[in-house]
């Protein structure tokens, strides 16, 4: 009986303390939607007019690596810009030589907001390489080869990314791009020492791969600056 006495006095204890809370109702601050509005990368681009960025690491359009850049770029409204970029590179694709390869481009874009940061970017990249390699002896010694061109590409480029607008200040990066060659030209070609067929094949691929073979070559390019 007295189990029975305390549970009944329990049950009426809750019920009263259940009847005595007032149910909490959550009004939505219509503050915090415009904060958040205004805090969005779409509305800090609303009303600018030109775009400053430097790229200090990234990959592209043209082969390479240490890849930097400058982009100027001019509004055509809040969604979208025309961009023109600088960028300058390096690159080293063999373990077994001495290679002294630049790289730059010249390109035009134009660059599309589909969302609040996401754009798509196409245009086309004027490419150009300075090839010099020689088959120091690291490893295996043979004969030594040098090997020297200078190469030259016009390319479509397509690209994605995400731009982040804070009032004036620009952060953002081109995620992956592909580059489809559309010209090419390799002149300045000069071959010192004798040279196995291997090496002559692999000379023409080296030609092939810095000019004329499409690729994925635009990795993780990331950029800050002004929008103003």
């Amino acid at each position: 009986m007295k189990k029975m006495f305390l549970i009944l006095i329990l049950l009426l204890s809750c019920s009263n303390i259940f009847a005595d809370e007032a149910p909490v109702v959550i009004v939505p601050n219509p503050a915090d939607d415009v904060n958040s509005i205004k805090e969005s990368s779409a509305n800090n681009r609303k009303n600018k007019t030109h775009l400053l960025t430097a790229q200090p690491i990234g990959f592209g359009p043209s082969r390479g690596y240490d890849t930097f850049a400058v982009t100027a770029g001019l509004y055509i409204d809040s969604d979208s810009l025309i961009t023109l970029d600088f960028t300058k590179g390096r690159a080293n694709i063999r373990f077994f030589s001495n290679e002294d390869i630049t790289t730059s481009s010249v390109g035009i874009s134009y660059k599309h907001f589909t969302s609040n940061s996401f754009y798509f970017k196409a245009g086309a990249d004027y490419r150009t390489v300075d090839y010099k390699s020689d088959s120091t002896c690291i490893i295996f010694c043979g004969p030594s080869i040098e090997q020297k061109f200078k190469g030259e590409s016009l390319a479509a480029s397509l690209s994605i990314g995400n731009q982040w607008q804070f009032e004036n200040f620009t952060l953002g990066c081109d995620w992956v791009g592909y580059s489809l060659p559309l010209y090419s030209n390799v002149h300045d070609v000069v071959v010192t020492g004798t040279a196995s067929a291997s090496d002559t094949i692999q000379f023409k691929d080296d030609q092939d791969f810095f000019t004329k073979d499409p690729a994925f070559t635009t990795f993780v390019r990331f950029y800050l600056g002004a929008s103003f």
